[in-house]
């Protein structure tokens, strides 16, 4: 049975004009084509198609097609197709849009891609693929999970989210680039540590540290915090550190009082977890600082799992301004939700969940959402070169870089270092084959991203 579709609701949040307008600057471009042919399956999709056909029949001749008589179609590659189903969920109509996707040209999509979850982004059953997809007051969901591979472009006329949801673009990153004053010394600037490592995870810290050190987002003292044990191995690694020790057995933290008093005396910013193993200890340590630190936190990798495990209490009435950085599957157990759940609900579970325990989520994906559980922003920078070990650890050292700007708080902090971490990775890649990205590939890469950008704001 068809879903029905009520043009005046899907259209309250759209300009009418401005949309036609959009449609017929894309189109004319598109000289290759004979004839424009709209696929359409209710009275309301066929109304809104001749809105849009009536703007370009000047430049093509235009025709309408149910989508169950698709099959009839003779000569598809010479002529450019149109869905204006608006994202039906019938799977019968999924999958004759997805035969006839493979066998046209192009085909391009109006308002919604058609077989793809609008709250989730998730694919319903058939993967139909756009040239491109022209949209305006865009549902987040375009920008979630399957969705991301849907269209090869999407054209969103107004560049705005439904839902007062945030598309990030080099625009957030402008706080960031004030200039300083001449006289000013390291005293007068945050000190950030970074708290991690372990026997046998000894790179991570490293990572996270190089890319604090390599942003130079203005710390006046940095300081690498690593098990004892292993103060040999990372002594020296990068000359502007200052390496602090905390006790550890067989490579591992323990927790000790009076050590995490002294580092956390000496930090206005601490970033804690990456490669750092999940014991009772570090459950300890986190808990600790949660609550008897003050400053700016941030937590990842085995900081989060170390809480999944033992205790997500930890996280009430904390002290700090605090940012939590999972990935999706680590965000699922803290949520202790499946990650299907998850992934079909990203928006709603990560703002209840920052809501909840009154912190800044910044959700990893393809697309990373972040939220302090009222505003909501979806990052898109970034690239597939991204999806391999290292990657997170970096973003946990970008963000606490960025983190030490003495008057940003823990939402700016994720819009920046997100977008950030996304764009330098984008800058790579015109320079690096995708598959062959690598942490130092990255890490040397932004001192000229941030250069490239900061010429955006003189």
């Amino acid at each position: 049975m068809k879903n029905s579709i009520n043009k005046e609701r899907l259209l309250s949040n759209i300009n009418p004009e401005l949309y036609e307008r959009g449609c017929f600057e894309y189109l004319s471009g598109l000289n290759e084509f004979e004839s424009v042919v709209f696929i359409c399956d209710s009275v309301e999709s066929k109304e809104f198609a001749m809105s849009i056909s009536e703007s370009i029949r000047n430049i093509f001749s235009t025709g309408f097609i149910e989508v169950d008589a698709l099959y009839e179609e003779t000569d598809v590659k010479s002529k450019l197709y149109i869905d204006c189903l608006f994202n039906k969920e019938d799977e019968s109509e999924i999958s004759e849009l997805y035969k006839f996707s493979l066998a046209s040209t192009d085909l391009i999509g109006l308002i919604y891609p058609t077989g793809y979850k609008m709250d989730s982004g998730r694919c319903i059953s058939k993967k139909i693929s756009y040239s491109c997809l022209i949209t305006m007051s865009a549902n987040p969901g375009l920008y979630l999970n399957d969705c991301l591979d849907s269209s090869s472009k999407v054209l969103n006329l107004d560049n705005s989210l439904s839902g007062n949801i945030e598309l990030l673009n080099s625009d957030c990153t402008k706080p960031l680039f004030v200039s300083r004053k001449r006289n000013t010394n390291k005293g007068n600037y945050l000190t950030a540590s970074i708290i991690g490592g372990s026997k046998q995870y000894m790179g991570a810290a490293d990572l996270a540290y190089s890319a604090l050190v390599a942003l130079k987002f203005g710390c006046g003292y940095s300081y690498l915090v690593v098990p004892e044990s292993l103060c040999d191995i990372y002594a020296l690694r990068q000359p502007q550190v200052i390496l602090k020790t905390l006790s550890d057995k067989d490579g591992l933290f323990i927790f000790k009082k009076e050590e995490l008093d002294d580092v956390m005396l000496h930090s206005d910013v601490i970033v804690f977890g990456m490669g750092i193993g999940v014991t009772q200890d570090i459950y300890e340590m986190i808990s600790y600082i949660l609550h008897n630190f003050t400053g700016k936190l941030v937590i990842d990798a085995d900081g989060l799992n170390a809480i999944s495990k033992y205790g997500i209490d930890a996280l009430i009435d904390h002290n700090c301004d605090l940012i939590l950085t999972p990935h999706i599957k680590e965000f699922s157990r803290l949520r202790n939700l499946d990650v299907e759940d998850v992934m079909n609900g990203p928006i709603k579970y990560a703002k209840e969940f920052a809501r909840r325990y009154k912190l800044t989520l910044l959700l990893k994906s393809a697309s990373s959402i972040i939220t302090n559980g009222y505003d909501v922003s979806i990052n898109i920078s970034g690239n597939a070169g991204l999806a391999k070990a290292g990657s997170g650890d970096l973003l946990s050292g970008i963000v606490g870089g960025v983190f030490s700007e003495k008057n940003f708080g823990s939402y700016l902090t994720c819009r920046i270092g997100s977008f950030l971490f996304g764009y330098i990775a984008d800058e790579v890649v015109e320079k690096v084959y995708i598959k062959s990205m690598t942490s130092n590939d990255l890490v040397d890469e932004i001192g000229p991203s941030l250069l490239k950008l900061s010429k955006l704001y003189k």
